[in-house]
């Protein structure tokens, strides 16, 4: 009989906020036996699990308090990690393992309490956050998830007995802040195989399309910036912001547009459910992504599997990973990134020879490839 393993997957506040470590979680869920596993997650992590796991609500899943999760991030944080630490104190004799999902401080402190010789952790790390002065967005709040980053990153370097990180990138970045490299294992990503040889015909509705979380990092205001410049060229094209994020950041981005007169030209969608999200990417042409912060890139592999061309800044980690698979363009160069849509958009050739490219590239990454390798270092 294989190990009883405890998942914290307790990072997640709202039903319309996914970060990229828990999308990943989910993918990989279908190929994981669910009678060795155990999920202590948020309310809104199980309401997102439960979309496309109905049988789930049959398994062991622990929902943490979600008394505070309309209050503040942080303070939800707080109760939900207090919650598992009190969770862990009556039932640890359960587990012989806990898989940290994430290195958010509800994933990682509970477990480094309750990490003993006769207990395995695997933790995995996803990215590592830029400095506040360097990172994108509110300096108070990145100031808070840098140095939140650097103490999880501290108690993982002291009791983690294996470090899984999405790419060679990342492991680097790992290497230097000090950690172990026998502890480290590049285990990857990938994109959902089964919507990837769907002969749907393409009906444009958009001309660009992002899909991410709405904030800063994400370069959610960067795409503003770069449409108003795509529309001095091309009056009447639109562009689709899918993604949930903070109301007020997303007021703010609704404002802008409005300020900007581009409320004919951009469609901020909210929060879509996967298959809504899928509808919006086969109906577009072209994919922006300006993030300034990635470990691999989740969402550039889900718009190849949709046969989008991709436009991104050049990130070092996409080198890597995406190889010349995308159009990589000088971080904060607005006008070139325009230019690079605005080309896309007047040469259909090129742009089907783009995406079809993109397209058999992505199609060899496939997560029961990555969910066995994670469950051989889970229960090695």
């Amino acid at each position: 009989m294989k190990d009883k393993v405890l998942v914290f997957a307790n990072e997640i506040y709202s039903d319309q906020i996914l970060t990229g470590g828990f999308n990943r979680f989910k993918y990989m869920l279908s190929y994981f036996d669910f009678n060795d596993f155990d999920i202590l997650t948020s309310r809104s992590g199980f309401n997102l699990l439960k979309i496309d796991f109905e049988k789930i609500k049959l398994f062991g899943v622990i929902i943490s308090s979600d008394w505070f999760d309309r209050v503040h991030f942080l303070i939800s944080y707080i109760v939900r990690t207090c919650y598992s630490i009190c969770y862990l104190f009556l039932n640890h004799n359960k587990y012989k393992v806990f898989y940290s999902i994430s290195d958010f401080f509800p994933d990682v402190l509970p477990a480094f309490i309750f990490k003993t010789k006769s207990k395995k952790w695997v933790q995995v790390i996803h990215h590592v956050c830029l400095a506040p002065g360097v990172r994108e967005g509110s300096y108070v709040r990145n100031f808070f998830a840098y140095y939140l980053q650097k103490f999880s990153f501290y108690l993982i370097k002291k009791r983690s007995e294996k470090v899984i990180v999405v790419s060679e990138f990342v492991k680097k970045r790992l290497l230097d802040l000090g950690f172990k490299e026998e502890k480290i294992v590049v285990s990857g990503n990938a994109v959902r195989i089964k919507n990837l040889d769907s002969e749907v015909e393409k009906n444009f509705v958009y001309d660009g399309v992002f899909v991410g979380r709405m904030s800063e990092v994400k370069g959610a205001s960067d795409l503003i910036k770069i449409w108003k410049e795509v529309c001095g060229e091309l009056q009447n094209y639109k562009l689709a912001l899918v993604g949930g994020g903070e109301k007020s950041y997303v007021n703010y981005l609704e404002k802008k547009i409005q300020t900007e007169k581009l409320e004919h030209n951009i469609f901020v969608l909210g929060f879509l459910n996967d298959e809504e999200v899928y509808k919006v990417l086969w109906s577009s042409r072209v994919f922006l992504f300006p993030s300034h912060e990635e470990g691999w890139g989740m969402a550039i592999a889900e718009a190849m599997a949709c046969k989008l061309p991709v436009i991104s800044w050049d990130l070092p980690v996409y080198s890597s990973i995406f190889f010349n698979n995308i159009i990589k363009v000088p971080e904060n160069n607005f006008g070139f990134f325009a230019k690079e849509v605005v080309s896309l958009l007047n040469d259909n050739k090129r742009r089907l020879e783009l995406s079809e490219k993109a397209y058999n590239f992505i199609k060899t990454y496939n997560w029961e490839r990555v969910a066995k390798k994670e469950l051989s270092i889970i229960f090695s």
